[in-house]
């Protein structure tokens, strides 16, 4: 089975109205019932689709009695929903379609009382899309989700927001990211002794954002083309790729081959933006907020990376006064240790293990 160093903790709500109401469509992964429902009906400790369909009546149930709308004090009256399992390259959905109808008034806003998932997993956030002329997206935390949330007024700046919001948690999420970016921060200090003359510090940072920059530059490229539909590749490639490229990132870090770290941090920066790309493109935005989904999360995902700089690169500098030292204790040895952690994740994701 393929795994990521992602979790997934978003849920969908599409809304499309009608002359009596709107039509819903629920889509979330089938693993956040996992957590709550006994669903392994067969006992083989996996859930598979047989499974899900065996307990839909529950899943049904629990799910419906947690998604209300409301239109002033009065709850909307919501229809039995068609329930679906639908797969996308390595993700299992459960989907229900079901139609809303809500008491007529003319000044009385559309309300979401939304309270799925939150308990087990405190980065859950729902993502409600109105499928309209000017379409328009919304989304909701737990803390958002605190109260009833209004549906008639999601603005851009608003999804502006919460693109940047959710650019930020991906990188902080991704573990895989995050190696790789502690791969290319620790061994700035050092490449400075022996090519730098002058202010230490000033040395260890011009290497940094050598590197860096090299990273940001590459990944920003394929997160563009992916989520433009330019060029389109399978998780199952890209997810094992992205562990590879941890894995001799760490190993050029251990012996020293290649002394231009930049140009590692460019390739395998490739890589990881299409890894980037795969949360937008589960969100199948609609071209009017599409520039703007791929603009606040990239600069998330930016914002991100650089306060993880930021704490970790201090560290290194106060460490690397000492050349011999810093080489052998740390940046052998991590690299040795996130390397082997990396490759055990690629042995997974090419399904060895």
């Amino acid at each position: 089975m393929l795994t990521s160093a992602h979790v997934i903790n978003e849920s969908y709500l599409f809304l499309a109205p009608t002359e009596q109401g709107f039509d819903v469509r629920w889509q979330t992964e089938e693993f956040f019932y996992e957590k709550h429902l006994s669903l392994d009906h067969d006992g083989n400790e996996l859930i598979s689709f047989d499974d899900l369909y065996y307990y839909q009546d529950k899943v049904i149930e629990y799910s419906m009695a947690r998604i209300d709308f409301l239109r002033g004090k009065q709850t909307c009256r919501k229809t039995k929903p068609v329930y679906s399992v639908t797969s996308k390259d390595i993700d299992t959905y459960v989907q229900m379609d079901f139609k809303v109808r809500c008491p007529q008034s003319d000044f009385l806003p559309i309300k979401l009382k939304y309270q799925l998932f939150f308990d087990v997993d405190p980065l859950h956030k729902v993502f409600v899309r109105w499928q309209t002329k000017n379409e328009k997206l919304l989304m909701i935390d737990r803390h958002i989700a605190q109260k009833p949330v209004d549906l008639t007024r999601p603005s851009l700046w608003q999804a502006f927001l919460s693109f940047i919001v959710q650019g930020i948690e991906h990188i902080w999420t991704g573990i895989d990211h995050l190696f790789f970016v502690l791969l290319l921060v620790i061994p700035a200090p050092f490449i400075t002794h022996k090519k730098q003359s002058g202010s230490r510090l000033k040395g260890s940072l011009h290497a940094l954002l050598i590197v860096i920059t090299s990273f940001t530059i590459a990944h920003s490229i394929t997160l563009a083309i992916s989520v433009l539909h330019w060029v389109n590749i399978s998780p199952n490639i890209i997810e094992p790729l992205i562990a590879l490229s941890i894995v001799l990132t760490a190993v050029n870090n251990y012996f020293g081959w290649i002394r231009q770290y930049w140009l590692g941090a460019f390739v395998f920066g490739l890589l990881h933006g299409f890894g980037f790309a795969y949360l937008l493109l589960d969100m199948d935005l609609p071209t009017a907020i599409l520039g703007l989904g791929l603009l606040g999360f990239n600069l998330g995902v930016e914002l991100g990376q650089l306060m993880f700089v930021l704490i970790v690169f201090p560290f290194c500098f106060a460490l690397s006064k000492n050349q011999q030292q810093y080489q052998k204790n740390i940046v052998r040895n991590f690299s040795a240790i996130l390397g082997m952690i990396a490759f055990y994740w690629m042995l997974q994701r090419i399904g060895l293990i």
